[in-house]
């Protein structure tokens, strides 16, 4: 049997100044489709739908908690909840 290939994708989170700026970068780094709505539930949406196995590294995710606050939580926890939804993605941050 053979393995699958692993995607590796990198959202860098660097200075990071708002909502819009995270879900820009989301959209220029994954292959997110047309219709993602720039929030968190269609993020959740596209990440759950079965897909080839990826890697998503956030970088600097620091600065996302700093700029963000409460909606950076939401996003990780978010993240985790697709983690044990969707085998084929894994998150990591730094």
């Amino acid at each position: 049997m053979t393995e699958k290939k692993v995607q590796e994708y990198t959202v860098d989170l660097e200075n990071l100044i708002d909502r819009n700026d995270l879900h820009r970068r989301l959209r220029m780094e994954l292959p997110l489709p047309v219709w993602y709505g720039n929030n968190l539930d269609a993020l959740y949406d596209v990440l759950t739908e079965p897909m080839e196995p990826c890697r998503i590294w956030f970088l600097h995710f620091r600065d996302a908690e700093e700029a963000l606050g409460a909606y950076a939580s939401a996003f990780r926890h978010m993240l985790e909840d697709v983690m044990e939804e969707n085998e084929d993605v894994e998150c990591r941050f730094s």
